[in-house]
């Protein structure tokens, strides 16, 4: 009777984490977790737009990392079309990181009489910050006019989140007339442009335009005119606003979340003292409760008690705060891609296995009926071990290298 019932629990078990693998069928399995959403890299072109002809120039690249996931195999590539030609590799890589800024610079030259010509820079890399590593590619294409630069901005290409504001100061090369700004309704819903630039401006001289994002999006100021000459000119400069989770409140409910788990786990060792797994303590617990019915009503109120505890603490930790967890369709689990994955995925299973204990305690008296009391204190205890072992191993892991870092 014991190696079947061992066999039956294996299979549960087998069924549990064939569930875990079902679950990486999802179809979102990349998108937000809870309150937290993914923020990518930030690819920054620097490179101005109108450069001298046959004077090479430097392709300013910036990766800006938002923090909160490892970045792994970062490349820069560009291409060239047009009068343009690349003068060293169309391919940096960067080290890992996982915060910061990281700068890159191509050099390119423009060719004899050319006119124009246009740089696409490809980002990639691998953001682990999902339970599979997954690769991003971002593309920024800019346009480059050869020839004489009549009003230069400080930044060609900006980067900002919602609500953040960056100041543009552009100077003029050469006397400059009917100056404009021009923007489009595509780009006045993402942002918002503060400052007037003046209808003229001498040879060196200055204006400020403050830019604040809005909202996500991507948007290009254009700033119009023409110099003494009657020559026209435009300048443009490339808006990018990213949208940031509003994390403000997620250290609380990762405090939360984490003494939930602490509660959790000695309430389980506690609850299992009380319910009286070896004969010789049921007397002395009986007497300290004033019988075996107090006791054991003590213990299916904790062990229900407990279930609702664990699952608060996956509630709070797995969909409010910072974590990034798949769910697998209706199931409870993680994708089971890594060694965190599967340790999360084992406190599903203890919390599973605690829920079949209070239940099985909940209608002791009819299974006993319809089987015996030996077969119903051995799944009992079974299932007790096994909740014990997986939420063990899922806290002490999770303990000692996330809150850790061990």
């Amino acid at each position: 009777m014991k190696r079947s019932m061992w066999i039956i629990l294996v299979l549960i078990l087998l069924v549990m984490l064939a569930a875990a693998v079902e679950a990486r069928d999802c179809d979102d399995c990349h998108g937000t977790a809870g309150g937290y959403t993914f923020v990518p890299l930030g690819l920054n072109v620097l490179t101005a737009r109108t450069v001298e002809e046959e004077i090479g120039f430097d392709h300013s690249v910036e990766v800006v990392h938002p923090g909160s996931y490892d970045a792994k195999e970062v490349s820069v590539t560009i291409t060239v079309t047009g009068d343009l030609q690349v003068s060293n590799d169309l391919t940096q890589t960067i080290a890992d990181f996982s915060s910061g800024t990281k700068s890159l610079i191509f050099m390119i030259e423009p060719t004899t009489g050319g006119a124009s010509g246009t740089i696409s820079t490809v980002l990639t890399y691998t953001a682990d910050y999902h339970y599979e590593p997954t690769v991003y590619t971002e593309t920024v294409q800019i346009s480059i006019s050869i020839g004489s630069i009549a009003l230069e901005p400080s930044l060609w290409s900006i980067i900002m989140d919602t609500d953040e504001q960056q100041v543009v100061t552009f100077t003029a090369q050469k006397d400059l007339e009917n100056i404009d700004v021009v923007t489009t309704d595509a780009t006045n819903e993402v942002m918002t442009l503060v400052g007037d630039a003046p209808t003229s401006l001498s040879s060196s001289n200055s204006f400020d335009i403050t830019v604040k994002g809005i909202k996500s999006g991507t948007g290009t100021i254009n700033i119009m005119g023409e110099d003494s000459n009657g020559k026209p000119f435009m300048v443009s400069v490339d808006v990018t606003v990213n949208s940031v989770a509003n994390t403000g409140n997620m250290k609380g409910w990762l405090i939360a979340g984490r003494v939930l788990a602490f509660l959790s786990y000695f309430g389980l060792i506690f609850s299992i003292i009380v319910g009286a797994p070896i004969k010789p303590m049921k007397k002395a617990l009986n007497k300290v409760f004033g019988g075996a019915a107090v006791r054991k009503k003590f213990h299916c109120w904790q062990c229900y008690s407990l279930g609702v505890l664990a699952l608060l603490h996956a509630v709070v930790l797995m969909a409010i705060s910072y974590e990034s967890i798949t769910w697998g369709g209706f199931y409870l689990l993680a994708e089971p891609t890594d060694l965190k994955g599967i340790m999360i995925d084992l406190g599903t299973i203890g919390w599973v296995a605690m829920v079949l204990v209070s239940v099985q305690g909940f209608f002791q008296k009819t299974l006993v009926k319809g089987i015996n009391y030996k077969v119903w204190r051995f799944t009992h205890l079974a299932l007790m071990k096994i909740a014990l072992i997986t939420i063990t191993i899922h806290s002490i892991y999770l303990f000692l290298f996330v809150m850790l870092g061990v």
